[in-house]
């Protein structure tokens, strides 16, 4: 240590190499001192080996200020702040910490009581902090300052090579306490989040059960399995309605009569999550597998998420082999191979088993601890119905919290007046008259396969692209080549056989019409007004909240990213759709990209601008997104309810989210719109949304049958039969103060056995 006197101050210079700055500067200085306030590049529990019987005898309040890894869009809103701190708090894996207990608990108890008190700040305000500087006022009431390259560790304080400098002159106290207050007093510097500090307790009590012998002997044997999964420790871990189902169907496994519940919660309340983890308990539980039975759409969907959230492997069955979650496959020796899955979890699509095929014999000659049928509107094997409303969650008060048991996401609705709605004129006004005269007369032929006769319909109502897409593929290829249209349709029951003898060929006059829809749109120069309000809303803000454009068709998709590509040529456009089309525009060009890496790329707000289609948006789920485009509205009213739950979902950062429902003027689309809108309110409020029902309102409007429509509207009743049984299910259960932990090394290993 040096040091240089003089009769106004006393100025000491600290190195590592010449003695230990601990000893010579903190500890010195902090016991029994008054107050300390730090502005620290980095804080660790770890400063109490270092000097905590000093930080114990200072008698007032201990203020830092320290680096985060925020980004400033993170803290906008204290909600944010506070998962966005979650987040990177469980990255650091501070359970992992070896000998961590001791001075967890210290740190706990001075966190707690408020004698310590930490602000993080955002690293992309203010780059990373490494001016490292602090106050501290002594027991005599006298000041001393201190600058330096140290930290607030024990790494900085007794192993690293440091220098520090302290000064007890007045200007350079008062100078590092206004930098110091300058940073704890900015609008973006945010308080340690509540969640931390229990956490800091939790761990300061862990313990590992390292068997599931063991931990079937345990009482909370749910939240020993959970609290530690990536959906608590990388995500924002369940809520109480979610803990409440999975605890509730555990119990009721554990009896003798077993757990058959269909789980009818409304779109955007986590349903496969609770799913998911009532099977893992219960396979824990018991010794048999599990067979998980889903559209074969979702089927790596489902394994995907078992594995991020509940890092739970699993197999697959891709209709010829197993496929476990390294994308490891299982060669298939013969059909009796479907029940040697090489998981404890097994995923199959539904049509397997609806198809009635020898191979889903020897699935149904097993026993199972636990199976799950997603998507299961009817089952006659069903003993309980659980069915939570958003409403009734948002509305319904913790006595524990004081808190609802779901955070409120408002949804406030666009584009719904008369004066809203898109006109089309000259050649788009003529297009959309001739679509509407060519499904007229195609019905007229045809009686059945209802969806050829309202194709070009839904398709240009979609957007002009879409139409003059359909229409000259009709032209083309009349009578085959129609899958790629089926398979974009909302009921698989409607996308009857293109082959049949009425649909083989078109008649000269039903060609007429279509030649005449196709020149109309070929010869318009006009833009779609659906893209310039598009634009338009983009410009006024919904941009910079982030925004889902949805349509139905990647027609519709890839047209609109495409020109907001040239619109926006600095802004990356992804396009999310089915098989491998899906991509990003950036400054007009298009390249293919996977579809996990642009559901990463939106998670971390590199995306704020995507585009995607309803067949490969099933189960997205898109938080970090404030607005959603409906560039058409589908004819199944449960398609439009689930693009409104891709943003109003658990995690949603926003307080409110805008959707914008397009449609032109005088279309189909529009006169349902003005037919539902006097029962619009009511309907939703009773249901939640628009009962399936109302599909068939759509399709009488198109054919003219506005008397048949009103009656379809009519019938639907007053009252939601499910609300008043089965709405009340949902209360608070603690599992993030679990302190005894399933080892998860022996949790994956259970769940890696074969069947």
């Amino acid at each position: 240590m040096k040091r240089k006197t003089n009769r106004f101050n006393v100025i000491n210079r600290f190195s590592s190499i010449r003695e230990s700055i601990a000893d010579s500067l903190l500890n010195r200085s902090l016991t029994n001192a008054k107050s300390y306030d730090r502005i620290a590049g980095f804080f660790r529990s770890s400063i109490f080996e270092v000097a905590g019987e000093a930080l114990e005898s200072v008698s007032g309040k201990i203020r830092i200020v320290c680096n985060s890894e925020l980004l400033a869009e993170d803290v906008r809103t204290a909600k944010l702040a506070n998962a966005s701190m979650r987040k990177e708090w469980c990255e650091g894996k501070p359970e992992e910490l070896e000998n961590a207990a001791n001075r967890f608990k210290r740190l706990y108890e001075f966190l707690k009581s408020g004698k310590m008190q930490i602000r993080v700040l955002p690293n992309d305000k203010f780059g990373l902090i490494h001016g490292k500087a602090g106050v501290i006022t002594l027991e005599n009431g006298e000041k001393r300052s201190f600058l330096g390259s140290v930290n607030e560790s024990k790494t900085a304080w007794k192993i690293n090579y440091e220098l520090a400098w302290e000064d007890d002159s007045e200007e350079a106290v008062n100078w590092v306490q206004e930098e110091f207050d300058s940073l704890w007093n900015d609008i973006s510097a945010r308080d340690l989040s509540d969640f931390i500090i229990e956490d800091i307790k939790r761990i300061s009590e862990r313990v590992e059960i390292d068997e599931v012998v063991k931990w079937k002997e345990e009482k909370s044997q749910a939240a020993a399995v959970a609290v530690e999964s990536p959906v608590y420790r990388e995500h924002l871990g369940l809520w109480e309605h979610q803990k409440y189902f999975v605890d509730l169907a555990l119990r009721d496994h554990k009896k003798s009569f077993g757990a058959r519940y269909i789980l009818a919660d409304q779109v955007g309340l986590g349903k496969t999550i609770q799913l998911a983890m009532g099977a893992q308990l219960m396979a824990l539980y018991g010794d048999k597998p599990v067979l998980i039975i889903v559209p074969k759409t979702l089927i790596w969907q489902w394994q995907d998420e078992m594995n991020a959230l509940l890092d739970l492997p699993s197999a697959g069955w891709d209709g010829r082999q197993w496929i476990d979650e390294n994308g490891l496959k299982y060669p298939n020796r013969g059909r009796i191979d479907i029940v040697k899955c090489p998981r404890r979890i097994g995923i199959i699509s539904q049509g397997l088993i609806s198809l009635g095929s020898e191979t889903a014999q020897y699935l149904l000659k097993r026993e199972y601890e636990c199976v799950i049928v997603d998507e299961a509107h009817r089952n006659p094997f069903i003993r309980h119905v659980v069915r939570r409303e958003r409403s009734y969650l948002e509305n319904k008060i913790d006595p524990i919290t004081n808190e609802p048991y779901l955070q409120r996401i408002n949804v406030e609705l666009h584009g719904e007046s008369e004066e809203e709605a898109l006109i089309l004129t000259g050649y788009m006004k003529d297009a959309y008259e001739l679509a509407e005269d060519f499904c007229k007369l195609l019905g007229q032929r045809v009686k059945s396969a209802g969806f050829f006769r309202t194709l070009l319909l839904k398709r240009i109502g979609s957007s002009l692209e879409a139409g003059k897409r359909t229409g000259q593929k009709m032209l083309r290829e009349w009578g085959d080549g129609f899958d790629e249209f089926s398979d974009e349709q909302d009921n698989e029951e409607e996308t009857t056989d293109t082959k049949q003898i009425e649909l083989k060929n078109l008649t000269a006059e039903e060609k007429e019409l279509l030649n005449a829809f196709v020149a109309a749109l070929e010869s318009n120069q006009a833009t779609d007004p659906k893209f310039l309000k598009t634009v338009e809303l983009l410009k006024d803000g919904w941009k910079e909240k982030g925004v889902i454009i949805f349509s139905q068709y990647y027609d519709t998709a890839f047209w609109v990213a495409d020109k907001l590509s040239s619109e926006f040529p600095s802004v990356a456009i992804a396009l999310y759709a089915g098989g491998d089309k899906s991509g990003v525009f950036f400054n007009g060009y298009f390249k293919k990209e996977y579809k996990d890496t642009i559901k990463a790329g939106v998670k971390s707000h590199k995306y704020k601008i995507l585009v995607g289609t309803d067949s490969a948006s099933e189960g997205l789920n898109l938080q970090t997104l404030g607005t959603l485009i409906n560039l058409d509205l589908p004819w199944n009213p449960t398609r439009l309810e689930q693009r409104k739950g891709r943003v109003q979902r658990i995690g949603q950062i926003n307080d409110t989210v805008h959707i914008y429902n397009m449609r032109y003027k005088d279309s189909v689309e529009d006169r349902v719109h003005d037919l539902l809108s006097e029962r619009l309110k009511n309907i939703t409020s009773i249901f939640g949304q628009l009962p399936d029902v109302l599909e068939d309102v759509w399709i009488e409007v198109a054919k003219g049958e506005i008397e048949e429509a009103r009656k379809i509207i009519d019938s639907v009743p007053d009252k939601n039969p499910f609300e008043v049984r089965y709405n009340q299910n949902v209360s608070n259960i603690d599992w993030a103060s679990c302190s005894k932990v399933l080892n998860n090394r022996e949790k994956r290993r259970y769940f890696k056995v074969s069947w």
